[in-house]
């Protein structure tokens, strides 16, 4: 799932550096014209056919980034993640999620290839937060949570409002060629910066670690082709899921290929964290996989094909390993510190049938100044059903207090997150449940949230990912007429365990990281309250 730019081109490679010369154009992947692509003097009808071809399986160019040991160190390094160590101590465990702010630089050619839909960046920022976050419901749920949330810029680098999107037609540039970033990099230090070209044949590469000194220079980028950019992208299967920059944000990230150094690598700690590809749980690899070999065993142990960092195909890849979460924090806290903002913490949440590690998007005690709702105008159920997929909750606050429609920071312009918290009166940990839905983001084959005129917004995510929110409805307006609606369904709910103890408190809370708003109410008394049911009206 590697992809980085060829300077210098050594086709039985399995990565070419990114750091020698400048690439000459007769080893570049070259839009031709007519969909039509030239790779190395070799013509191929199509992107996904070039893909598809005995000849992109041989070259290595599934992804162009080089190892950091094969460059030799150039910087001095914080010594818990250096280009030949990881060490990765509680210190880097997900405890709070970072959030990046994402500018993506879409070079098209005057030909018309290259053109990437602002639907279609969206839909890669997901692919990135499902992969990241391990988000309930997504092909990685199943790995470790990283706790890194992306999210595409809402302010340039002059503080203007932005989509976070740039578009820019130069032939040259489109082919790789020339210093394009010079001219196109926001503040590295402040933004990741994501091109889409033809990435000189490959599917995507980085110059280098951050472990090099790049971060911060406008060379420090990550490079996508085009035609894998994006869930569904235009170059269709095998790699078309979006992995592609989930695989290239680890190497931006300070993560190596899992199969570095092949079975040679001492497989026990502490020596596998200075050997292979500086993680002690994957397991050792003697090649990069190809396809999606399952069971597959090439030093003695499963290879881990499933891994983010492998070359598997997109459906094949659904994780990240706790070492490699910790190294790539470590990479982000020591060579890249301006870059996040810290955002929720992380809790552990028991519910009646399991324990979730949860981004904890509400505090621990409820907000203060939150708007109230009229008299028995504020209802909640909650449904524990036997079976999760037919759990149900719903929280109506109606007859509100005057809400303004800037008051609910306009979820479509993708910043921030609304978040919904049930704290009760027992001795549990609190917030006792709480989801949350992301500003912006495609849900199905359309935007999660729409705008309701200039009274409110909507959101509806029928596949109620990814904390089993269906729908949520804000509506602005004077005293008596505001309303809050939410819904969820399912398993990703969490529910938490049944009965609460009264009273219990609900908020709604809405925060970009530079204002928020809550709305609440306080249920002191229910009309139900046993272990499959919550039902009260408030305040």
């Amino acid at each position: 799932m590697h992809r980085m730019r060829h300077f210098i081109l050594l086709a039985t490679t399995l990565c070419i550096s990114m750091l020698l010369a400048q690439p000459d154009a007769s080893a570049e992947g070259i839009s031709a014209g007519n969909g039509s692509v030239i790779v190395d003097g070799q013509s191929f009808s199509s992107w996904s056919d070039y893909y598809g071809s005995a000849y992109f399986a041989q070259s290595g160019r599934r992804c162009g980034t080089i190892s950091g040991r094969s460059r030799g160190a150039r910087a001095v390094s914080p010594s818990d993640c250096t280009y030949s160590l990881t060490n990765p101590t509680a210190d880097y465990a997900a405890s709070v999620v970072y959030e990046i702010p994402v500018v993506v630089h879409i070079i098209e050619h005057s030909n018309g290839d290259g053109q990437i839909s602002d639907a279609l960046v969206q839909s890669q920022i997901d692919v990135l937060n499902e992969d990241f976050m391990a988000l309930a419901g997504t092909p990685g749920q199943f790995g470790a949570n990283v706790a890194v949330h992306f999210s595409l810029a809402t302010l340039d680098p002059s503080n203007n409002p932005t989509t976070g999107i740039t578009r820019t037609v130069n032939d040259q540039w489109h082919n790789d060629n020339g210093n394009y970033w010079d001219t196109l990099a926001w503040d590295t230090n402040r933004y990741m910066n994501v091109y889409t070209n033809t990435a000189s044949g490959n599917l995507g590469y980085v110059p280098d670690l951050p472990q090099g000194g790049l971060a911060g220079s406008n060379w420090d980028r990550v490079v996508i082709a085009w035609a894998a950019f994006g869930r569904n992208a235009p170059g269709g299967p095998p790699f078309d899921q979006g992995r592609t920059l989930t695989h290239e944000v680890g190497h931006y990230l300070g993560l190596e290929h899992t199969f570095l150094g092949g079975c040679s690598g001492d497989p026990t700690p502490p020596g596998c964290y200075a050997s292979g590809d500086l993680i002690c749980d994957t397991a050792a690899e003697k090649n990069s996989a190809s396809g999606c070999p399952v069971g597959q065993s090439s030093c003695n142990t499963p290879d881990p094909t499933d891994n983010y960092m492998d070359y598997s195909d997109d459906t094949c890849m659904d994780r990240f390993t706790t070492d490699q979460l910790r190294r790539m924090r470590c990479s982000l806290l020591n060579y890249r510190p301006n870059l996040f903002s810290a955002g929720a913490t992380l809790t552990t949440t028991t519910t009646s049938t399991t324990t979730t590690t949860l981004p904890s998007y509400c505090a621990a005690s409820p907000a203060s100044g939150c708007k109230t709702a009229a008299a028995n105008r504020a209802q909640i159920k909650i449904d524990d059903k036997t079976g999760a997929t037919k759990d149900k909750l719903q929280w109506k606050w109606k007859k509100g207090q005057a809400t303004l429609n800037s008051e609910f920071l306009d979820p479509t312009l993708g910043a921030g997150a609304s978040q919904i918290c049930l704290y009760d009166s027992s001795a549990n940990p609190q917030p006792l449940w709480q989801a949350a839905a992301f500003a912006g983001g495609t849900c199905g084959s359309g935007p999660c949230w729409k705008a309701s005129g200039s009274k409110g917004f909507k959101y509806k995510d029928r596949d109620a990912t990814p904390e089993g929110i269906t729908s949520i409805k804000l509506r602005s307006g004077s005293d008596g007429k505001a309303q809050v609606q939410v819904k969820g369904k399912g398993t990703n709910l969490a529910l938490p365990a049944l009965p609460v103890t009264l009273p219990v408190t609900v908020q709604y809370i809405i925060d970009d990281g530079v204002s928020s708003t809550c709305w609440q109410t306080i249920y002191s008394q229910a009309a139900k309250n046993d272990a499959s049911s919550f039902k009260a009206k408030g305040p």
